[in-house]
């Protein structure tokens, strides 16, 4: 997180910015790859279910209106997930859940 956000402090050093970049994109790209992996596993319904219930989650919410890196690891967790599904990247997968 410190990096990251050494690398946005170059574009703005606003607490808006900082936030935005650190806690509320690293959120949004979970919920969307929480949607990704239930279609992955060709369960359309359950896919916008777990998406939206990841989205209005006070947790999510909570964590993501505060600069703190709770949403990194949720982030590669998901991705370490996502990667292990997909049928044409399984080689990667220790890169992410290792």
């Amino acid at each position: 997180l410190h990096l990251i956000l050494h690398v946005a402090m170059v574009a703005g050093q606003s607490e808006w910015w900082l936030r935005t970049v650190g806690s509320l994109l690293p959120n949004l790209i979970t919920i969307w790859l929480v949607f990704k992996i239930g279609k992955e596993l060709k369960q359309e319904r359950a896919s916008m279910f777990a998406a939206v219930w990841l989205a209005t989650s006070s947790f999510v919410i909570f964590y993501a209106q505060e600069l703190r890196q709770y949403a990194l690891p949720a982030l590669w967790a998901t991705l370490g997930w996502w990667v292990l599904i997909k049928k044409d990247q399984t080689f990667r997968w220790p890169t992410f859940t290792g």
